[in-house]
């Protein structure tokens, strides 16, 4: 894993970007624990990176499993999920090694399959990786116009629409809610990575205007969808 993407994960506590798309994921699961309080007990949480998602996850008292490709990754997890680390099971793993003998009521894979060649068979094997009637989220980068110079570090093959990441997972999923994240990135991730093709700025820590103006507006995002967005966010339950 390149350093590139370790930096990415140092930063992610303060990005607020991230932490909201988080927090838009844990309001699709609080909606569905309200409707069925006993449907979600076992996660799988694929590509964990830093590990702020499985914590998140934890607290709720779900029973976490998380894994990651990069082992240095995983030992970030461990660390920012503190006295936590003993209730999630971290591993290193790949997708594709991954083994199928156990189903999740949910499993998450947040920004993970356009890392990989064949979608299609990554979507296969999320799907194995659920249990019939239980859920699955995914989140990926949107657009395909946008991609840049960011997408050609992280290791990204693609950018996805709504109707592309609709397609790999229609004919064994019901599509449950569907919607984009990041409009106010759209015109800064196009010429920041597409036309200029430099790297986005990392957070220094510091509570500038500028990042409390981003919160704000992540803020308005997170209940007011935009029609685009920089990120896709999908759940969809298995049939």
């Amino acid at each position: 894993q390149s350093n590139f993407q370790w930096n990415d994960f140092l930063f992610r506590k303060e990005d607020h970007y991230a932490m909201t798309k988080y927090a838009i994921l844990m309001d699709w699961i609080d909606q569905l624990r309200q409707n069925e309080v006993d449907c979600i007990k076992t996660v799988l949480v694929i590509g964990c990176g830093s590990g702020e998602l499985a914590v998140m996850l934890s607290d709720k008292g779900f029973e976490v499993t998380a894994f990651d490709i990069d082992q240095a990754s995983v030992a970030l997890a461990k660390k920012i999920s503190g006295t936590r680390a003993s209730s999630i099971r971290f591993l290193i793993s790949t997708l594709e090694e991954f083994p199928s003998n156990q189903q999740y009521d949910l499993v998450i894979a947040t920004d993970v399959i356009e890392h990989i060649s064949n979608d299609k068979l990554a979507c296969e094997k999320i799907l194995e990786l659920t249990q019939a009637k239980k859920f699955i989220i995914i989140t990926v980068p949107a657009m395909q116009f946008l991609f840049g110079i960011h997408d050609e570090k992280l290791g990204h093959y693609r950018r996805y629409n709504q109707n592309q990441l609709k397609s790999l997972f229609k004919s064994k999923t019901n599509i449950l809610k569907s919607r984009y994240f990041g409009l106010f990135f759209v015109p800064l991730t196009f010429f920041i990575s597409r036309v200029f093709r430099k790297s986005y700025p990392q957070p220094n820590g510091k509570k500038s205007v500028f990042s409390q103006i981003l919160k704000f507006l992540f803020g308005i995002e997170r209940k007011c969808p935009g029609p685009i967005g920089t990120s896709l966010l999908m759940l969809s339950q298995k049939l």
